[in-house]
């Protein structure tokens, strides 16, 4: 089969450390394909002689044996016509999942982000992906985990695009991200399986980030950071670039005011974002996604007393008699899940409230133990609350063995 031979032989290029550009070149010099060029006596350059080598071959049947062993989906670049028009396209695509053709929303910002930056991925993106626009973004702690982790528990989809190889998660404690957001969305990388979360590889990654978008968020950032890797690329791609103003003070603000100063369009609110990709529907009132049975015990009493007013964080922990932490919790929750809003006061109110209502006097009536009753989501989301509550910047906590790695990547990237 064609296709299969073109694999095979891109494999066997990638094995010799060929780029996507070099072999364009290399094509149009000899007037034949690769997988042609591989199997005749052709005097080549170098690259072509170390891909041609029985080594290359065996390498080349080892990603392939890896990938089907691992439910890695290999393709070539101009099935997915996002990378297809990219300057510097991939090779190969690996993908795990499903990537759809719905238009997306890619989002950028810190892995040290601020309580003002998580909350407000929470509440923009978690709207987004319910309105049915995928989120993508690139699995980093910070806002990355922040925009997957919403758009997962609105019932959205969301799509990360990796540094590394699928089968190597970085960092490593969102593995269990990773599999959550494959259920319903895709991974997605350049690299074949095995290979590490270098460096180098971020920069690169960002380019394919920007292109599966329509447009880019940015929230937070400095001036010299990662994230205007992916800002470049959205300028030479022609994405709109949405930006979330944040205080004018935090340091985390440099890169959105310099953004707005030159033009970009600010977002405070998901129809903001929704209008810009010329998304239809705006969205819509309650949602639900996993069914208001799933809510906690604490949820449904406090979808109760918000049923009768609207109420500030502080008196909801004097109502409900709740610690201060599960109330955050349990209120985050309600707000990414659509059922409650949040006004400028920072009052809480059911969304749709006689409708709301009267979904919240049925289900309150079913008796759940807040203890034995709670997922692992739930759990997890409590965490991050918590951590929210006590001034945590990070998603997830960092101290594992790959923060070298991670310090080596930021470095790395404000290089670039």
């Amino acid at each position: 089969m064609v296709n299969e031979r073109r694999l095979m032989a891109l494999l066997r290029w990638m094995s010799a450390g060929g780029e996507s550009t070099d072999l364009a070149e290399l094509e149009r010099s000899f007037g034949l394909p690769l997988e042609t060029l591989l199997v005749e006596t052709v005097a080549g350059p170098p690259r072509l002689a170390a891909a041609a080598s029985p080594a290359a071959l065996r390498r080349a049947e080892e990603w392939m044996t890896l990938c089907r062993a691992r439910g890695i989906t290999v393709l070539m670049c101009e099935d997915v016509p996002e990378f297809a028009a990219l300057p510097q396209p991939p090779l190969l695509v690996f993908l795990r999942g499903q990537l759809g053709t719905a238009p997306r929303l890619s989002v950028v910002g810190a892995r040290a982000a601020s309580h003002h930056g998580l909350r407000n991925t929470r509440r923009l993106c978690g709207a987004v992906a319910a309105a049915g626009v995928p989120i993508v973004s690139g699995l980093a702690r910070g806002i990355d985990a922040a925009a997957h982790a919403a758009a997962l528990e609105c019932g959205g989809v969301t799509v990360a695009v990796l540094g590394s190889g699928l089968d190597e998660c970085y960092p490593p404690e969102h593995a269990a991200l990773l599999e959550r957001i494959i259920e319903t969305g895709a991974a997605v990388s350049e690299w074949p399986p095995g290979t590490p979360p270098l460096p180098h590889h971020f920069p690169r990654r960002n380019r394919l980030l920007v292109a599966l978008g329509k447009a880019l968020l940015l929230v937070e950032s400095r001036l010299r950071s990662g994230s205007f890797t992916s800002v470049r690329w959205a300028a030479d791609l022609g994405r709109e670039m949405l930006v979330l103003p944040g205080p004018a003070d935090a340091p985390q603000s440099e890169g959105p005011v310099q953004l707005l100063r030159e033009g970009a369009t600010a977002v405070t609110e998901a129809e903001h974002i929704l209008e810009a990709l010329s998304v239809a529907g705006g969205v819509s009132g309650a949602v639900v996604p996993h069914g208001s049975k799933s809510f906690s015990a604490v949820q449904q009493r406090l979808l109760g007393i918000l049923g009768a007013e609207a109420l500030d964080l502080d008196a909801l922990v004097r109502v409900s008699c709740e610690p201060p932490g599960s109330v955050l919790a349990a209120v985050l929750g309600l707000e990414m899940a659509g059922a409650v809003q949040r006004d400028d006061w920072g009052a809480f109110s059911v969304r749709g409230a006689s409708e709301q209502r009267a979904v919240v006097d049925a289900e309150i009536q079913h008796e759940v133990q807040c203890d034995s009753g709670r997922d692992e989501d739930q759990e997890a989301l409590q965490s991050v609350a918590e951590t929210d509550a006590q001034g945590g910047a990070q998603v997830v906590p960092a101290g594992n063995a790959g923060d070298e790695v991670h310090h080596n990547e930021e470095r790395q990237e404000q290089c670039e």
